[in-house]
């Protein structure tokens, strides 16, 4: 039997533990490249800092299977960002 596995997309995720490696913190006002699995294609997404030190990001499409323990990295171009551990997802 076939199931619907539409729970298994999430569009925003929460990382901790965050290490910004290009810059101070992570700017806001563009969109990075983000990879949840080593082999995964990257998404598109936005980041937002929160006053905590972790990290929001919002992906332009939802992505699957983003699990919390998982590492979280950021690209611009070629360049790495930074990263961190997803603490927790949201459809």
């Amino acid at each position: 039997m076939l199931t619907d596995n539409s729970s298994l997309y999430t569009r925003r995720l929460v990382a901790e533990k965050v290490n910004s490696v290009k810059y101070k913190r992570i700017p806001e006002d563009r969109v990075f490249e983000i990879k949840t699995r080593y082999t995964a294609k990257a998404a598109q997404g936005r980041v937002r800092n929160l006053e905590n030190g972790s990290i929001s990001i919002e992906f332009v499409y939802p992505q699957r299977a983003v699990t919390p323990g998982q590492s979280v990295v950021l690209y611009e171009g070629e360049d790495l960002l930074g990263g961190g551990i997803i603490a927790k997802t949201d459809g």
